[in-house]
């Protein structure tokens, strides 16, 4: 079940991957606006990937809310609902404009509604985090959340100045894009982290099998 949660997570992270690398032609090569193109349609498939990841990785495991401590609950619960209520204000109810095309207007919907996806699978992932806190696991999730909570900021925070970011104004392109760099390094992490963990797996397997032979 591992496995098959993070070969989604690795489908949404190539889904960018992907969107990034044509977001970046467009604007650096070929000096045109990339938004909207489909380097957007990218970016934004890529969110239901990361719930079908979640999904799989919370479906097999019998995780309970009342398990943690409840004031970590209550003070992650309200951080995340004034995120929650500040993605929705600023990612979705602002992001229309009857000024904008139809796809631009899609589009902005679109990122709004997965930034909210990401912000309810975050605060899930916290469970995750959790149940693994004395385990092998925790760093890998540990770092995984790190990355979803950097790229809800970035987000929130171009949300707010999108029109500074476009304008590549300073300082609010530069922290924009740093936070969004901070987030594919902890993205990065995990996955190292968790290669790592599966290898120290594969290897004690191979010494039981010797030992039992």
């Amino acid at each position: 079940p591992h496995g098959r949660a993070l070969a989604f997570f690795f489908a949404a992270i190539l889904c960018w991957g992907i969107g990034e690398f044509l977001w970046s032609y467009y604007d650096f090569v070929l000096g045109i606006d990339p938004f909207p193109t489909i380097a957007d349609l990218f970016y934004v498939i890529a969110y239901p990937f990361f719930f079908l990841g979640f999904i799989q990785e919370f479906g097999f495991r019998d995780l309970k809310f009342a398990k943690m401590d409840k004031v970590l609950l209550f003070f992650t619960a309200l951080i995340f609902l004034f995120a929650f209520v500040g993605e929705f204000y600023f990612g979705v109810y602002l992001a229309y404009s009857g000024e904008a095309s139809l796809y631009e207007n899609i589009f902005s919907i679109a990122y709004g509604v997965g930034d909210l996806i990401i912000i309810g699978t975050a605060l899930l992932l916290i469970l995750v985090v959790w149940e693994f806190r004395h385990g092998k696991v925790f760093i890998p999730w540990a770092l995984f959340f790190l990355a979803l909570v950097m790229v809800l900021l970035a987000d929130i925070y171009f949300s707010i100045y999108e029109d500074f970011y476009e304008n590549k104004i300073f300082p609010y392109f530069q922290i924009a894009d740093s936070l969004w760099i901070l987030s594919y390094i902890f993205f990065a992490s995990a996955f190292f982290s968790f290669r790592e963990i599966i290898l120290d797996v594969q290897r004690d397997l191979r010494r039981k099998m010797r030992s039992l032979s």
